[in-house]
């Protein structure tokens, strides 16, 4: 699958899509090596917001706290997961959004 059809999937954060992947992989890279995470895991994306802050992505998306979540948690699943494993930073287990750092 191609990156457009990726963002076809998720309007959510298109328009910055190059800075928020770099953000994604800089979250991702932040991990030690052989320690599991998870994409939707609280911790991961409070981190993954601030590297977003870091890269200049505009802070209008960070307006409402809740929302952000709910739509981080839905955007790690359906585009995210996509960005670790075509990075071939992590290994992914099974069918989940379960990973562990390579």
């Amino acid at each position: 699958m191609n990156w457009i059809s990726i963002l076809k999937s998720s309007n959510f954060l298109s328009k910055h899509f190059k800075k928020v992947k770099k953000s994604l992989i800089q979250t991702v890279e932040e991990i030690p090596t052989g320690q599991m995470f998870n994409l939707k895991d609280k911790k991961f994306i409070d981190k993954f917001i601030q590297n977003m802050k870091i890269n200049n992505v505009p802070p209008s998306i960070f307006r409402n706290r809740r929302s952000v979540y709910s739509k981080l948690n839905n955007w790690m699943g359906l585009v995210g997961m996509r960005i670790v494993v075509g990075a071939n930073i992590a290994e992914r287990h099974k069918k989940t959004t379960e990973f562990t750092r390579k």
